[in-house]
């Protein structure tokens, strides 16, 4: 497209530096902010982060995040961690996920650098 209509649809929609699914989006220049992220399912219990981006293609997968609250902007507090059946417990959006590493894979976090009470 031309410049011109780039311009048009960016103003149009605020000029985002972030896509719908959390994934940055390169300014006028090219340049790309830089992020420090890591996998929602590397966080310990007690840790707190804020999600910041989602990576799958699959609609069902991304479906059960949406509905489960895990969607850019959320902020999740890891309660328990049980490492031998691979279950973790999450606080989403006022709300108990119970899931293993797999139906974690892809959600993808800013751990907060402290953590925050119960």
């Amino acid at each position: 497209i031309s410049d011109r209509v780039l311009e048009a649809i960016d103003r149009l929609i605020g000029h985002p530096s972030e896509d719908p699914h959390g994934h940055v989006i390169p300014d006028r220049a090219g340049r790309m902010r830089r992020r420090s992220l890591a996998p929602l399912s590397s966080l310990g219990a007690g840790a707190w982060a804020t999600v910041r981006e989602i990576r799958d293609g699959d609609p069902a997968r991304m479906a059960h995040w949406k509905r489960a609250g895990l969607l850019p902007g959320a902020e999740v507090r890891v309660r328990e961690v049980r490492g031998l059946e691979d279950v973790f417990e999450i606080d989403v959006a006022g709300r108990r996920l119970v899931s293993g590493s797999e139906g974690l894979e892809g959600v993808m976090v800013e751990p907060h650098a402290r953590s925050r009470p119960a």
